[in-house]
């Protein structure tokens, strides 16, 4: 959903952790940091998120914050 070139990237700073939880919806399954995380393998929905990303077009941010 983001134009081509509008993303994060390794060379961004000197070094770049990318967390990725939500894969082909709001996420891309891209590897993009200098190290990239996939949290519960990186799909929707996230254990313990009480929300369904797909449906309600939000994004439960709780557990991001919770892996960095």
């Amino acid at each position: 959903w983001y134009p081509t070139g509008c993303y994060l990237k390794s060379t961004d700073a000197s070094w770049v952790d990318v967390i990725h939880t939500d894969m082909g919806v709001w996420g891309t399954p891209e590897c993009m940091g200098t190290a990239d995380y996939f949290a519960n393998t990186g799909t929707t929905v996230q254990p313990g998120c009480p929300f369904n990303s797909t449906s309600q077009g939000i994004i439960g941010i709780g557990n991001k914050l919770c892996y960095y």
